[in-house]
């Protein structure tokens, strides 16, 4: 038989010429199908439809991104972009105060400067206070992250904790703008605040990553952009603070020096995130319902922790892939924890002596490497796959980093950049490839539940690195070793990517009918032409 479909978007109703009738899903007035194959961000962008004034909605062209499976461009796709250009610069700020804070602290335990200073101030070296930080902050996340977990997952409040959060986060990086030798300590527990609230509002931004789309081409190429608006975010934030701190830099004056950039730094990115945050929060993320209710007996504060143990040893049982890169991420600890930039800063700033502007520069390097390294991460995982990209991507920043150990002092301050740029490849690549493996080897119908476990397991370990090297500096052992803690960590990461077998078979395993993309980079499944009992396509409307 012979079935044209044609559809009539004022009735919503399908007609029909051969033998049965067919239904083609409606049009909205987002210019998304109603489809049985939408996925649950089409869907609550069709339930709560929200206007966007027209002399506003300018402001988020640069940010939008096509679907490749419809065609079509979500609101939240558009709210992820921006919230990502957001967060690059904010977790970059803490680099710029934390510098500040080293130098500010140096002063007050009476140091005439950073490197050397063996003096102590509040029962810490001036330069541990960095790494200190990012210790307590990986510590609070380990223990409250499944806390907010279950109010995302198991309440309506998703999107108001990411309200709340970013409005927290703006605050905190406008009152940073008014850092002196007087607030300094006031604003290294602010930094410390910042820094888990960040994490708290990555995490609420990632629960609605799954939601984007149905099949793995979707999640790259969604990932990618992703990564690349952040990244350029990040470059353009970098280089405006450098070429500010290079025109208003005096000679002699190294606390002055510092203060006016991180001054700089907080107040750019103090009007970037209330305008992209303020936009993504109003008109793009769209309500949730509770995914999970609460049972009889049960407590929000204890259910996090329950399902967090529950769904472990459900994918410690089932799913051999999943478990090994779960015990990876233990090792690989992610970028807006803080965690590389506080011990790379540090050492960079102790051991090798580089001055505000250096580290600018160093910064600027790895921002501007770290798109090509997101771009390279794509064509990877379409010409290999997810897993391959994201082995690939582990042993090239373990690489980089246990060579860069070659800088032993400032006489080889000018071999930082060469390595920055090989760190940013690296790390653009890394967390690219490690987001798509990620969302790919999720069992499907349960994405929520194992992006709150993403999460935690790239926390509980993240405080382990930052006190491993406050220790070691504590202890007047050479920053080297200190540093060599990155390689360290990341060969660990390695080395457990070795056991989750084959890409192929773990996807299997989670969806036997999913998209995958095969090595010539063409989607190669029958779920691309799987019907349900109706008939519709699963992966695409008609």
């Amino acid at each position: 038989m012979s079935l044209q479909l044609e559809n009539d978007q004022e009735s919503g109703e399908g007609t029909f010429t051969g033998t049965a009738p067919v239904v083609t899903p409606p049009v909205s007035q987002d210019g998304l199908q109603l489809g049985l194959s939408l996925s649950p961000s089409e869907k609550a962008t069709l339930e709560h439809h929200i206007d966007v004034p027209a002399w506003l909605s300018w402001f988020e062209f640069p940010f939008r991104v096509k679907s490749t499976e419809s065609d079509k461009v979500l609101p939240e796709a558009t709210g992820w972009a921006m919230d990502a250009a957001a967060r690059g610069p904010l977790n970059l700020v803490g680099t710029y105060v934390g510098v500040a804070l080293i130098v500010l602290a140096s002063v007050d335990a009476g140091c005439t400067r950073v490197a050397g200073c063996e003096e102590t101030i509040y029962g810490l070296k001036p330069s541990s206070m960095l790494t200190t930080v990012t210790a307590v902050v990986g510590v609070l996340a380990a223990l409250f992250m499944p806390i907010v977990g279950a109010v995302v997952d198991r309440t309506t409040h998703r999107r108001r904790i990411g309200i709340v959060s970013a409005v927290i986060l703006v605050i905190i990086t406008g009152i940073q703008i008014a850092i002196s030798k007087i607030d300094w300590f006031i604003i290294l527990c602010l930094e410390a605040i910042g820094g888990f609230t960040l994490l708290i509002h990555g995490a609420t931004v990632f629960s609605y990553l799954p939601d984007l789309a149905v099949c793995e081409r979707d999640y790259v190429h969604y990932t990618a952009r992703f990564n690349v608006v952040q990244f350029v975010s990040q470059t353009l934030f970098a280089l405006v603070v450098s070429l500010t701190s290079r025109f208003t830099r005096q000679q002699g004056d190294p606390v002055g020096n510092a203060l006016r950039t991180s001054r700089t730094a907080s107040s750019v990115v103090f009007s970037m995130s209330l305008l992209l945050l303020g936009y993504a929060w109003t008109f793009s993320f769209r309500k949730r319902k509770a995914l999970h209710n609460l049972e009889d007996g049960e407590s929000l504060l204890l259910v996090g922790f329950t399902s967090v143990l529950k769904t472990s040893r459900k994918v410690f049982k089932e799913y051999k892939a999943l478990k090994w890169l779960l015990i990876a991420l233990l090792f690989s600890p992610e970028a807006g924890a803080g965690v590389i930039s506080s011990i790379a800063v540090t050492f960079l700033q102790v051991k090798v002596q580089m001055t505000p502007l250096e580290l600018s520069y160093v910064l600027l390097t790895i921002l501007v490497t770290q798109i090509p390294g997101s771009l390279l991460s794509k064509f990877v995982c379409n010409r290999l796959n997810p897993m391959n990209s994201y082995r690939l991507a582990l042993f090239s920043f373990t690489l980089s980093s246990a060579l860069a150990l070659t800088v032993t002092g400032p006489s080889r301050k000018s071999w930082v950049y060469f390595f920055a740029a090989l760190w940013g490849i690296s790390l653009g690549w890394i967390y690219t490839s490690q987001r798509v493996l990620f969302c790919t080897l999720i069992p499907k119908g349960q994405e929520f539940e194992f992006m709150g476990i993403f999460t935690f397991f790239g926390q509980i370990l993240g405080w382990l690195p930052p006190v491993l090297f406050t220790v070691i500096n504590e202890q007047g052992i050479d920053l080297q070793w200190g540093f060599a803690l990155l390689p360290f960590f990341f060969f660990m990461a390695l080395l457990c990517t070795a056991f989750m077998g084959s890409y192929a078979e773990a996807v299997a395993l989670v969806s036997p009918e999913a998209v995958t993309i095969a090595p010539d980079g063409d989607a190669s499944s029958s779920h691309m032409d799987r019907t349900d009992e109706s008939g519709y396509p699963g992966t695409k409307p008609v």
